[in-house]
């Protein structure tokens, strides 16, 4: 039992540590487009684009990383294969 709780607690931690900093990041952004007196449509709007880019980014994410994996692994066997 401790061994799958010492498995699974880096990467509990390391998406905890992921979530606190993208929640500062957007209340720091939102905050201080309110100091410079930009109209809360517009940080709606920002905030907005913000996740939906996340969410899309979720779904292309495996195609771009295996696609440079496979560019990576490509010039690693031309270039030590001569």
């Amino acid at each position: 039992m401790q061994k799958k709780i010492s498995q699974i607690l880096a990467p509990l931690a390391s998406l905890a540590i992921l979530m606190l900093g993208n929640g500062l990041f957007t209340t720091l952004l939102t905050v201080r487009m309110q100091l410079e007196q930009i109209s809360t449509w517009y940080i709606g709007i920002m905030q907005g684009a913000y996740y939906a880019g996340m969410v899309l980014g979720s779904f292309f994410c495996e195609k771009f990383v295996s696609f440079f994996v496979s560019c990576a692994y490509n010039s690693y066997t031309i270039y030590f294969n001569r």
